[in-house]
């Protein structure tokens, strides 16, 4: 039971160390005041106890002293009212009318990144909930006809009365009580007590509304709510007798809130994010709990607990677990368990465990988790992530991988061993399932390791036919993933008439493509298309024909002086020349095959879009964290240029090639 205890508390401060990245965005505060008014007599507390603890003569009230009605501020968000008054002949009554004020404080976020806009959730759910709501009277009258006691013996009645009502906006409570005693004969008595409550003693009447409100930031929304209670005392006696009232009312008012994952969460800019795990199966785990509002009063939130279900939408896979099963309150915080059906034992949060990661790459991103009691509350938006370098995705007939090494004669590549689904990662499974089967028809492995290739195309030949290609296959290295530490950087090319001034090459005049002192640097899935789009286009130019690696390709009569497996005649059309094999690209030295496939990469990134990055969850993807900035990418010029210092998601140079030019 210790041991229990310890791994109880363990995880409860965990918890609580997630509700308290609450990022500032919300502040509930409350006022409240109350207006006691007397009627008749100026009534005393007596046992039933005073107006919010405090005499009706007290400095806090001052009714004695001929005022009959007096507004303070009250400590808390409840309601005490008693009275109680007692003799020959009265009447008497106080009236208590309660305002409470909810005060709810927004913040909202202020990141801003050029090229990117998000909308955050500026509507709140809460739940207004009232308990302890009762009402007791008490009603005494007593008689005696005793000739010691009464100077005319032989007679002697009295009556009493009491009424107690208090009236909240969803429950209310009213009790009332009479007696009256009578003797006419000594040494005849008579006489008693009434008391009645409403519920009976030791209940109370609670009860629940949920609300939603529309928040602007730095301006207080202010809910009002009003509570009120009303106690009436009579009473009147003759001769030897004597009458007693007594009233009581008391209600307590307090808020729920959610406040994990937070309601005014952001994840767009980095909040309310989860990731599954990179195991074995795969868990993940989300916190779910709201957060009661009490002020001078202590609440037992165990019936509302008993009706609140925490739950996500759209659902994730679980296999084992069943999320949410139930909640519990654990002081003044309600909380979502999960049964772990492995273990037989609760766990806190929203714990999901699969064999493997999720199947598709929709499977992932935005979500709802939900705050419900008796129906819907409140949500907070969250965003589920893949490990992007873990391992634990499903098993796959559609991915594959090779490790390679380089050959020699009419087959470049040969596949040295064959990569096992378990370790291919995460990032090349749900990429391909995001963009790459929608562009390419098949052939496009995972390589594994590499120091500094990130793709590469390998063409199969005939071994009659020089040139003549079997098949072309394209593999993507590890480096593609969104989170090695440097970023991909794209070169970038335009046309203009010059002269080229690389080796073999000078003094040629003509209209050639041209590099220029800009480029583009990507993050996240972005890498993966732009790789993925420059090996495809030299998939397209090997099987379009102009481009031919094989060492037999002279002897076939392909013409290709400077030997860069471009057809020279090709090249003097598309912006190239056949001077030499980095005829162009004086500033990033890239060779002419690579050039245009840089161009015509470039092209496709452009017609992909800019909203690629949505369908990207992997950790250290573009939608994962905080943003980059500017976003999605970044042209930035070089420091030797005209433009230096420039940076932005615009390019600074006009008419860039995006396609291969032909004059």
């Amino acid at each position: 039971m210790t041991r229990f205890r310890a791994v109880l508390v363990l995880q409860v401060c965990a918890i609580f160390t997630i509700w308290a990245q609450d990022y500032d965005r919300l502040q509930i505060r409350f006022d409240g005041k109350a207006t006691l008014s007397v009627r008749g007599e100026t009534p005393s507390c007596g046992f039933a106890g005073c107006p919010y603890g405090s005499h009706y003569c007290s400095s806090f009230w001052n009714l004695c002293e001929g005022e009959r009605s007096r507004t303070v501020v009250i400590p808390g968000s409840y309601l005490t009212l008693g009275a109680e008054f007692g003799g020959m002949s009265y009447s008497s009554g106080a009236t208590l009318d309660a305002v409470l004020n909810f005060s709810f404080l927004y913040n909202k976020p202020t990141l801003n990144i050029p090229g990117y806009s998000y909308t955050p959730k500026q509507e709140l759910g809460f739940l207004y909930f009232v308990d302890n709501v009762y009402a007791a009277t008490l009603a005494l009258a007593a008689a005696a006809c005793n000739g010691d006691c009464c100077p005319d013996p032989g007679r002697g009645s009295a009556s009493a009365s009491a009424s107690s009502a208090v009236r909240t906006t969803i429950v209310g409570a009213s009790s009332s009580s009479s007696r009256s005693a009578s003797c006419s004969e000594c040494p005849d008595s008579d006489g008693g007590g009434s008391m009645h409550s409403d519920p009976p003693y030791p209940e109370s009447y609670r009860g629940k509304t949920a609300h939603r409100l529309s928040l602007n930031s730095g301006i207080p929304f202010v809910y009002t709510e009003k509570i009120n209670a009303d106690i009436t005392l009579n009473g009147s006696a003759s001769g030897c007798a004597a009458a007693g009232s007594v009233g009581y009312a008391t209600a307590s008012a307090g808020i729920i809130t959610q406040v994990a994952p937070h309601p005014l969460g952001v994840p767009a800019i980095g909040e309310n994010e989860y990731v599954w795990s990179d195991t074995i199966p795969a868990t993940l785990s989300i916190p779910a709990a709201a957060t009661g509002y009490a002020w001078g009063w202590e609440p037992d939130l165990n019936w509302i607990a008993e009706k609140t279900v925490f739950r996500v939408e759209p659902d994730l896979p679980t296999e084992d677990t069943k999320p949410g099963i139930r909640t519990v309150a654990i002081g003044d915080v309600l909380v979502a368990q999960s049964l772990d059906g492995q273990t037989g034992e609760f766990v806190y949060g929203l714990f999901y465990r699969s064999k493997y990661l999720p199947p598709k790459n929709e499977d992932f991103g935005k979500k709802k988790v939900f705050f419900e009691v008796e129906g819907a509350v409140d949500y907070a938006e969250v965003e589920v992530f893949f490990p992007a370098d873990a391992t634990n995705h499903p098993p796959s007939n559609h991915i594959k991988g090779y490790s390679i090494r380089t050959a020699e004669h009419h087959r470049p590549c040969i596949k040295d061993e064959e990569i096992p689904s378990e370790r291919i990662p995460n990032w090349f499974y749900y990429y391909w399932d995001a963009y790459g089967c929608k562009v390419a028809e098949g052939n496009v492995y995972y390589g594994g390791t590499t120091t500094a290739i990130l793709g590469l195309t390998c063409p199969y030949y005939s071994e009659e036919n020089p040139c003549v290609l079997e098949s072309v296959e394209i593999y993507l290295f590890s480096e593609v993933s969104p989170c090695p530490p440097f970023e991909v950087i794209i070169p970038l090319y335009s046309m203009e008439e010059r002269a080229l001034n690389t080796e073999n090459c000078q003094d040629i005049v003509g209209v050639f493509i041209t590099p220029v002192k800009e480029f583009l640097k990507l993050n996240g899935i972005y890498r993966y298309v732009v790789i993925l789009e420059h090996e495809l286009a030299h998939k397209r130019h090997l099987l379009q024909g102009f481009h031919c690696i094989d060492p037999r390709r002279l002897d076939s009569g392909f013409l290709d002086l400077d030997n860069d497996g471009l057809d020279d005649e090709w090249e003097l059309v598309n912006g190239l020349h056949s001077c030499h094999r980095i005829s162009v690209d004086h500033v990033y030295w890239m060779p002419d095959a690579e050039v245009i496939a840089y161009i015509e990469g470039y092209g496709r990134l452009l017609e992909a879009g800019d909203k690629i990055w949505e369908y990207d969850w992997a950790t250290c993807g573009l939608q994962y964290g905080e943003p980059v900035s500017p976003f999605p990418w970044t042209y930035q010029c070089l420091p030797d240029s005209d433009c230096a210092g420039y940076r932005s998601n615009k390019p600074y140079h006009q008419n860039l090639l995006t396609k291969r030019f032909r004059r």
